[in-house]
C-alpha cells in the first residue's frame, strides 16, 4: 500500500515505513495522513484522508472530509484499522459513485449488505450483516465473500458470483458460518455492479435461521404427536394388557431410535420388551436411561424402562404416553372387574380416570365421580338428564346435538359400541371438547358412556393448523412447483410454481381427493409419484424414470407434454412424507423441478456422443483393405437405424442396392433421401424411413453419407491402385522376359503372361503363317487387324494383337475368354511393349549379326596389318646383312625392333575376342622376351625379371607402352651390362586412377652428367615424346644400376 505523509512526527513515520510503502508523488498514492495544520497543503488532493492532531477540538474545513480523525497518542492498531477502512471506503465510492448517499441507509439497514470487488473481496459492511455472521464489520472487510460461505453451499455462492460475472442478478438460500463456527440460514441476494465491464457485486442478505429453527422444531413436535396419537388409538383397540405394552414398545421402537423399550410390572418383572436388555437400573432417571412409573388409580403400578437419549420435550411425550397406559391399563382392570364382579363394578366405576356414565333408553341413570369434576356438577345435575341436555344445542359439524346424539346412541345398541368426539357443556355453560366411547350391555340394555376432556388436545390441533398454514405459505414462497396432500388423499397445498406450471390455481384444487392432483399434470385424476409412499404400485412407478429411494424419500423423473399450456417439459419429482409429532405420516409433499434446458443438453450430448461412437466403430472397418462396400454399407444401415430409430431403410450405389432393412410403407413424407457425394457426382442415395425426422436426424445422416462417399472413394481409388499395381507387374514381367535374343521364347512367354496373368483361357502364336505356340484348345479367328482388337463374340471376348517388324505383320497374337476382360487401353499398352520388344530382339539379332562381320573384318585387317609389319621387319633384317656399316646395322636393327613391337601389338588384337583391349600382362612379357631371347650381337647372359598387372589397354596406350619398352630394354641390353650380364626387371602397376611402369637393371648406371632432355640418340629422344603422348611423368634414377619410372594416367 503506497501513503502520503504530511507530518514531521518521526515517531509516526518510523511506524509507517515498517508497514507500508512511503511516496512523495500524490498521483502515486492509494492514501493521505496528515497534520491538521498541513491542511492547506493536502486541500485538493482526491484521496482518503486520515488526520492526525494534538486535540480533539481542532477546526477542521468542510471541503476536506477525512475517513478518521486521530488524537494524539496514536493508538497503532486503530491507526492501522483507520488506513484499512479508509482504502475500501475509497474503493467503495469508486464502484458506486453514489454510496455516500445511501451508506447511511445501509447501515441502518435490517438487512446485511456488503459489496464486494471483480474478485469476490468484500471492500464494505454494514453492522448488520456482522451481527448475523459475529464479525465486527471491518474483520469482514478485506474477506473474499466465499470465505464466510458454509463449505457445502460453496458451489452455490460460487454460481451466484459467476451470475453477477455474467452481469445477471443472483438469489439463493445459503448456509454462512459465524466466527464461533456456527452455521447460520441467509438467503443470499447479488446484484452485478457494471460500468461497461464487470466491477463487482451488491449483495443482501435476510437471516432465517429463526424460522428454519422453528421448521425443525415443529417437525420433531409432529412427529412426537404422531407417536401419541397412535399409541392413542392402539389404546382403544387393544383388548389386554399385554397386547398393550407390545403395541406400545413397537410403536415407540418403530419411531425413536432406543437402544431398549420395556414395560415392568411393580416388582420389575419384564411384561413385554424391545432391544437388548440392560442391567437392572438403580434409580428413575440415570445416564442414558429413563424410568418412568405407571400408575394405575393413583399406585404404582409399573414402569416405563428407556434406555437411549431424551430430550425434555421428548420426556413430557413419554410421560403422557405413561400416562396414556396407565389409563389404559386402568380401564382394563376396571373392565375385568366389571366382568368378574359386579360387587366390584362400583369401586372401578368410581376410579376411573374419566367421566364414566350409564345410559338407560336416552337418560343417564349412573356417574362417577370424575364425571361431576369434569362438568363442574353435582350429581342431580347429571342424573335423569339426556346427553343433548349437557351439550350446545348444535355439534361443530352443524347438526343438532338432540338428533346426533339419538343416532349415536340407535347405532352403539346395534353394533355394541362406538367412539366420536363431542361438545359438552360444564353446570357453568363452558363448553368442552370431550372423546366419546360408548359400550352396549345388551343384557340390561344399558349403554357405558367413557367421557374425557380432550379441550387441550384440541387446542394443540388448532395451533397445529395454524402452523400447517405457516407451512403452505412457506411452500408458496419456494421457487420449485410444490403441493402436498394428507394421508387421505386430499390436497393441502398447492403452491403458485404449481400454478405456473399447470396453469390451475390453487382454489381449484385445495380439499380435492380422489387423486384428483393427476389431473393438471397428466390430463385425468391418477395415481402419481407421492402415491408410492402410501402403498406399492408397480404399474404407476414403471411410468417414472430413474426412481430411487433414499432413507423416506423418493425420487423420480418424466416427461409431461401438457405442462406449460401444452409446451411441455421433462421433470425431476422429489416425494417426503409428512410428520406429525408422534412420527405418523399424516400426508405427503412433491416438488416438482423443471430441468428441460438439462435434458435438452443431456440429450444432444447424448447423440452426439452415439454419432461419434457409431463413427468410432465403423472406423477400422472402413480403413480395413479387406472391407467391401456392401459391408460398410450395412454397418452404416445399422447404425443410421440405431441412432436415428428409423423403423427402415436401404442404401444404393452407382444405381445397386448395397443394403436394405425392415419395412418401407413408401410413404413420401416419412421418407428420407440422402445423396451421397464423390466431388460433384452423386453415387447413390441412403434412404430412411419414420414418422417424422429431427435436424439432427438430417444432420446425422448426412455425416454417415459424407463418411460412406469418402469409403467409396478410398475402396475405388484402393481397386484402382490394385489393378495399376497388377498391370504394371504384368508389364515388368513382359519387360523382363523381353531381355532376350530368343523371339521364340519371347513369344512363348507372351502367351503363357496372357493365359496366367491375364486371365485368358486361351492364347496362340501364329510367326509367319506358322503356329508357334497354342495355350488351351482354341481356333484362332481368320481376320487379321493391323492394330489391336478387343471385340465381343456372344459371351466370348477374343483379343488379337498383330507382331509387327519394321512395318510388317509378321504373326498374330489371339486369346479368347468367357471371364472379364482387361480393359482395351491396357491391352493397347500391352502389345505396343509387345511390339517394341518383337522390334528389339530382332535388331538386337541384325546388330550381332553386323558386329560379327565387322569383328571377323577387323581381325583380317589386324592379322593383316602384322603380316605386312612382319615383312618390313624380315625386309630390314635381309637388308642389313648386305650392309658393312655397323652404324646403318644398327639403325635398321633398332627400326627392326620397333616395327616388331608394333605388329606384336596387331598380333595381339586379332587374337583377342573385343578387338577393343589387349592384356598388358601378356603384351609386355611377350615384347620383353623377345628382346631379351634375339638379341643380335654378342647375346649375353640376361635374366628377365616381371612383375606386371593384367589390365586391358587399348590400342592408343599400348603402342607407346610397346615401343618405350623396346627402347629401354635395347639401352639396357646395349650398354648396361658387361659380358658377364645381368638382371632387367619390367613392373606394371594400376594405382587408383594411374599406372606405374618401371624398367629398371643392375647395369653399370648413367654417367654423372647424364641429361635426358640434351641428348641426341633418337631412341630416348622417342621415349619422351612417347611419355608426353600417354600425358605420363618421367623419373630416373641411377644408383646401382638404371631405373626408368614412369607414371601415366590410366
Amino acid at each position: 500500500m503506497y501513503v502520503l505523509v504530511e507530518s514531521d512526527d518521526p515517531i509516526l513515520r518510523e511506524f509507517l515505513e515498517s508497514h507500508y510503502i512511503l511516496v512523495r508523488d500524490a498521483s502515486k498514492a492509494d492514501l493521505i495522513i496528515a497534520d491538521t495544520n498541513k491542511i492547506k497543503s493536502i486541500k485538493n488532493l482526491k484521496l482518503p484522508i486520515i488526520l492526525i492532531s494534538e486535540a480533539p477540538d481542532v477546526k477542521i474545513s468542510n471541503e476536506i472530509k477525512p475517513v478518521a480523525h486521530l488524537i494524539k497518542p496514536i493508538d497503532w492498531q486503530e491507526l492501522k484499522y483507520a488506513i484499512k477502512l479508509g482504502i475500501y471506503k475509497d474503493k467503495v465510492e469508486k464502484l458506486l459513485p453514489v454510496f455516500r448517499e445511501y451508506q447511511k441507509i445501509f447501515d441502518t439497514s435490517l438487512e446485511g449488505v456488503c459489496i464486494f470487488d471483480s474478485n469476490g473481496k468484500i471492500i464494505y459492511s454494514n453492522r448488520q450483516l456482522g451481527k448475523f455472521l459475529e464479525y465486527p464489520p471491518a474483520e469482514i472487510i478485506g474477506k473474499n465473500i466465499l470465505e464466510l460461505i458454509h463449505p457445502t453451499d460453496k458451489i452455490i455462492g460460487k454460481s451466484i458470483l459467476n451470475s453477477c460475472e455474467k452481469k445477471m442478478a443472483g438469489k439463493h438460500e445459503i448456509r454462512f458460518i459465524k466466527s464461533n463456527g456456527e452455521t447460520c440460514f441467509l438467503i443470499f441476494s447479488g446484484t452485478p455492479i457494471i460500468d461497461d465491464t464487470y466491477k463487482g457485486a451488491f449483495c443482501m442478505f435476510t437471516n432465517i435461521t429463526k424460522h428454519k429453527i422453528l421448521e425443525k422444531n415443529l417437525k420433531r413436535t409432529n412427529k412426537f404427536l404422531k407417536i401419541l396419537d397412535e399409541i392413542n388409538r392402539t389404546t382403544m383397540k387393544t383388548k389386554t394388557i399385554k397386547e398393550l405394552m407390545a403395541s406400545t414398545c413397537k410403536i415407540l421402537a418403530k419411531n425413536r431410535p432406543y437402544k431398549y423399550i420395556g414395560v415392568l410390572d411393580k416388582d420389575h418383572r419384564i411384561i413385554h420388551e424391545r432391544g437388548r436388555r440392560p442391567a437392572k437400573p438403580k434409580g428413575y432417571i440415570g445416564e442414558d436411561t429413563t424410568i418412568i412409573e405407571l400408575q394405575v388409580e393413583n399406585r404404582p403400578w409399573g414402569f416405563l424402562y428407556i434406555k437411549g437419549e431424551v430430550e425434555a420435550d421428548e420426556l413430557m411425550i413419554l410421560e403422557d404416553i405413561a400416562s396414556t397406559l396407565s389409563f389404559a391399563i386402568e380401564k382394563s382392570l376396571a373392565e375385568d372387574k366389571l366382568r368378574e364382579s359386579e360387587l366390584n363394578y362400583r369401586e372401578l366405576f368410581e376410579s376411573a380416570g374419566d367421566a364414566i356414565l350409564i345410559l338407560e333408553g336416552y337418560t343417564f341413570i349412573e356417574c362417577n365421580d370424575k364425571t361431576l369434576k369434569i362438568f363442574n356438577a353435582k350429581r342431580e345435575d347429571i342424573i335423569g338428564k339426556s346427553p343433548w341436555e349437557l351439550s350446545p344445542e348444535y355439534q361443530e359439524d352443524g347438526e343438532k346435538s338432540e338428533e346426533k346424539a339419538k343416532k349415536l346412541i340407535e347405532e352403539t345398541l346395534r353394533e355394541g359400541g362406538g367412539q366420536f368426539r363431542w361438545i359438552h357443556e360444564k353446570k357453568t355453560g363452558e363448553p368442552f371438547y370431550a372423546h366419546v366411547s360408548l359400550t352396549s350391555i345388551p343384557r340390561r340394555g344399558q349403554i357405558i358412556a367413557i367421557v374425557r376432556d380432550i379441550t387441550d388436545v384440541i387446542e394443540t390441533g388448532k395451533f397445529l393448523n395454524a402452523e400447517r398454514r405457516k407451512f403452505r405459505d412457506l411452500i408458496d414462497s419456494l421457487p420449485d412447483a410444490v403441493f402436498a396432500v394428507d394421508k387421505k388423499g386430499r390436497i393441502i397445498a398447492w403452491n403458485k410454481g404449481t400454478e405456473d406450471m399447470t396453469g390451475t390455481p390453487a382454489e381449484e384444487m385445495l380439499g380435492r381427493g380422489g387423486h384428483a392432483y393427476g389431473i393438471p399434470f397428466y390430463g385425468k385424476p391418477r395415481p402419481v409419484l407421492l402415491d408410492l409412499l402410501f402403498e406399492d404400485l408397480p404399474e404407476i412407478e414403471k411410468l417414472y424414470k430413474n426412481v430411487r429411494r433414499e432413507d423416506d424419500n423418493i425420487y423420480g423423473e418424466v416427461y409431461l407434454p401438457n405442462i406449460y399450456n401444452g409446451r411441455g417439459g421433462y421433470l425431476q419429482l422429489k416425494v417426503s412424507p409428512l410428520y406429525d409429532d408422534k412420527g405418523e405420516i399424516i400426508g405427503a409433499i412433491e416438488i416438482i423441478r423443471d430441468i428441460t434446458p438439462l435434458k435438452v443438453t443431456e440429450k444432444k450430448l447424448v447423440d452426439e456422443l452415439a454419432v461419434t461412437t457409431s463413427l468410432t466403430s465403423l472406423y477400422p472397418q472402413m480403413v480395413s483393405p479387406e472391407t467391401t462396400k456392401e459391408d460398410i454399407a450395412n454397418r452404416i444401415l445399422d447404425e443410421l437405424l440405431k441412432v436415428t430409430g428409423s423403423m427402415g431403410g436401404f442404401i444404393t450405389c452407382y444405381g445397386n442396392r448395397l443394403a436394405s432393412q425392415g419395412k418401407l410403407t413408401g410413404t413420401p413424407d416419412k421418407i428420407l433421401s440422402t445423396p451421397i457425394v464423390i466431388g460433384d457426382q452423386k453415387i447413390g442415395y441412403i434412404i430412411l424411413e419414420k414418422e417424422k425426422f429431427s435436424e439432427f436426424d438430417i444432420k446425422t445422416v448426412k455425416i454417415f453419407a459424407e463418411y460412406y462417399g469418402l469409403t467409396i472413394h478410398r475402396l475405388e481409388y484402393d481397386e484402382k491402385l490394385r489393378r495399376h499395381q497388377q498391370r504394371l507387374k504384368i508389364l515388368n514381367k513382359l519387360i523382363k522376359k523381353s531381355r532376350t535374343d530368343d523371339l521364340h521364347e519371347f513369344l512363348k512367354n507372351v502367351i503363357d503372361i496372357i493365359v496366367d496373368d491375364l486371365k485368358f483361357e486361351t492364347g496362340i502364336i501364329k510367326l509367319h503363317g506358322k503356329t508357334l505356340y497354342k495355350r488351351g484348345s482354341i481356333i484362332p479367328g481368320e481376320e487379321n487387324p493391323e492394330d489391336v482388337l478387343i471385340k465381343k463374340k456372344g459371351k466370348k471376348t477374343i483379343l488379337k494383337i498383330p507382331l509387327k517388324s519394321h512395318e510388317e505383320t509378321i504373326g498374330m497374337i489371339e486369346a479368347q475368354t468367357h471371364g472379364i476382360s482387361p480393359r482395351e487401353d491396357f491391352m493397347r499398352l500391352f502389345a505396343t511393349e509387345i511390339t517394341d520388344a518383337v522390334s528389339r530382339i530382332n535388331m538386337q539379332a541384325e546388330i550381332k549379326k553386323s558386329l560379327h562381320e565387322k569383328e571377323v573384318l577387323l581381325k583380317e585387317v589386324h592379322h593383316r596389318v602384322k603380316n605386312n609389319l612382319q615383312i618390313i621387319a624380315s625386309l630390314l633384317s635381309l637388308q642389313s646383312k648386305y650392309c658393312e656399316n655397323e652404324e646403318v646395322k644398327n639403325i635398321l636393327a633398332d627400326s627392326q625392333a620397333r616395327i616388331k613391337s608394333l605388329a606384336l601389338v596387331h598380333e595381339k588384337l586379332y587374337k583377342t575376342e573385343t578387338l577393343a583391349h589387349i592384356s598388358s600382362k601378356e603384351y609386355l612379357e611377350s615384347l620383353a622376351s623377345d628382346l631379351v631371347n634375339f638379341q643380335v650381337q654378342k647375346p649375353l647372359m640376361i635374366r628377365l625379371e616381371t612383375d606386371i598387372d593384367d589390365i586391358p589397354l587399348e590400342m592408343d596406350k599400348c603402342i607407346p607402352l610397346g615401343l618405350i619398352t623396346n627402347e629401354l630394354v635395347r639401352n639396357s641390353i646395349k650398354h648396361a651390362f658387361t659380358e658377364k650380364g645381368g638382371i632387367i626387371s619390367i613392373k606394371f602397376k594400376h594405382q587408383d586412377t594411374r599406372c606405374y611402369f618401371e624398367i629398371s637393371d643392375n647395369g653399370r648406371g648413367l654417367p654423372e652428367d647424364f641429361d635426358i632432355e640434351k641428348l641426341s640418340s633418337l631412341g630416348l629422344q622417342l621415349v619422351v615424346n612417347l611419355i608426353r603422348q600417354l600425358d605420363g611423368k618421367l623419373e630416373i634414377e641411377s644408383d646401382g644400376g638404371t631405373s626408368f619410372k614412369i607414371r601415366f594416367p590410366i
